[in-house]
């Protein structure tokens, strides 16, 4: 009866320790990571409709601009805006990422023309048209892959592992000396 009641105890107590080991946070930890290696701030899915009224979807912005098309990406936003016939490519990022020196910014976007000779007023118009809707709109910080350090068990999934295998070698030293007994 004693042998059985501490065969028990010892069932318990490591199937409790197996299951603290599973929900560890050295398995817990899944943060999605960037492909470029050095963190970046991207767009989050499902943000079109918004980027949309940014952009200006079925507007005229100008007297003579109308938006032609739009490209979302990853990290950035590529535009099309007509202007008398002629197309004008506008890029919109991340402040702290664009790819050049921004033609205008507000506090969520830089705005890049990337065609010499696009009209002023346009870009006038998309500068004010976002500082009055880019409060709809968050960018999503992705973070860079940790390093094979980081990685690395952390301290406290260490000692986690370190006191269940205490544990594990204590229930085998109590088993022993029960079965002995």
């Amino acid at each position: 009866m004693m042998k059985s009641l501490a065969n028990t105890r010892c069932a318990a107590l490591l199937g409790t320790l197996l299951a603290l080991l599973a929900s560890s946070p050295a398995h817990a930890d899944e943060t999605p990571t960037d492909t470029e290696g050095k963190g970046q701030w991207v767009i989050p899915p499902e943000r079109e409709q918004v980027l949309g009224g940014i952009l200006g979807v079925g507007d005229e912005l100008t007297d003579n601009c109308k938006l032609g098309n739009g490209d979302i990406r990853y990290s950035i936003i590529k535009a099309t805006y007509i202007c008398d016939g002629k197309p004008f490519e506008v890029e919109f990022a991340h402040p702290d990422q664009a790819n050049t020196a921004p033609s205008a910014t507000t506090k969520n976007f830089a705005i890049t023309a990337t065609d010499k000779g696009i009209p002023p007023d346009l870009l006038t118009s998309l500068q004010t048209r976002v500082r009055d809707k880019e409060g709809d709109f968050e960018w999503q910080w992705i973070a860079p892959p940790k390093s094979e350090v980081e990685t690395a068990l952390p301290i406290d999934g260490v000692l986690l592992y370190a006191a269940a295998a205490a544990a594990l070698i204590g229930i085998g030293v109590v088993g022993f000396i029960l079965r002995k007994a």
